[in-house]
C-alpha cells in the first residue's frame, strides 16, 4: 500500500480510497493466482496413481492437462483452459493500457508556443460556381460539351432499320 500511495500520490479522500481498490484488486489477484496454482498441483495429486499407470513419462504441462481431463472431461477442459486464456489476455491488455497511461501522465506535455499573430491574407476572389471539372475547361470547350450533350460519345456499327421495320423479319 505505502508503495502505490508514494507512487501514485493520491490527493484527498476520494483519490485515496481509489488508490486502495487498486492495492486490494492487485492483492485478491495476486491470491487467485496463487489458488489456481494450488488447484491444479491438487488436481495432478489426484490423478498421479493413473498417471503413474498409465505414462512412463509426462511433463509437467501434459500432467497437467491430463488431471484437468480427468477431473472435467476433454471438452470442459478445453472450454475452461479457453476461458482462462482470453481472460489472462485481457488481463495483460488492461495492464499494458495502464501502464501507457501512467507513463504518459508522468511524461511532461510539450508546449507549443503561442502562435504569432498575423495579418488575416486577403479574402480569395469569390467564383461564380463551386470548384468541378468546369473550373479547368475553357468556356469555348464547355460550350461545345453542352451542345453535344445529347449525341452519341461513339459510332455503333448498328443497322439502318430496327427489327420490327424490316420487311424480310419473321
Amino acid at each position: 500500500m505505502e508503495g502505490y500511495l508514494d507512487e501514485l500520490n493520491p490527493q484527498g479522500l476520494e483519490e485515496t480510497d481509489l488508490v486502495r481498490e487498486v492495492v486490494a484488486g492487485k492483492w485478491r489477484q495476486e491470491r487467485y493466482w496463487d489458488l489456481e496454482t494450488a488447484l491444479l498441483e491438487l488436481s495432478m495429486v489426484e490423478t498421479n496413481a493413473d498417471i503413474a499407470d498409465r505414462f512412463q513419462e509426462i511433463d509437467p504441462l501434459a500432467k497437467t492437462a491430463y488431471s484437468l481431463v480427468k477431473q472435467y472431461g476433454h471438452l470442459k477442459a478445453l472450454d475452461m483452459v479457453t476461458r482462462v486464456e482470453g481472460r489472462m489476455r485481457r488481463l495483460h491488455q488492461a495492464a499494458r493500457r495502464d501502464l501507457a497511461r501512467l507513463q504518459a501522465a508522468r511524461t511532461p506535455k510539450e508546449t507549443k508556443p503561442a502562435p504569432i499573430a498575423k495579418t488575416p491574407p486577403p479574402p480569395e476572389p469569390e467564383q461564380e460556381e463551386p470548384i468541378s471539372f468546369r473550373s479547368f475547361v475553357s468556356k469555348e470547350e464547355l460550350a461545345r460539351i453542352r451542345q453535344n450533350r445529347n449525341e452519341p460519345k461513339c459510332l455503333l456499327d448498328l443497322p439502318d432499320t430496327m427489327p420490327e421495320e424490316d420487311p424480310n423479319a419473321a
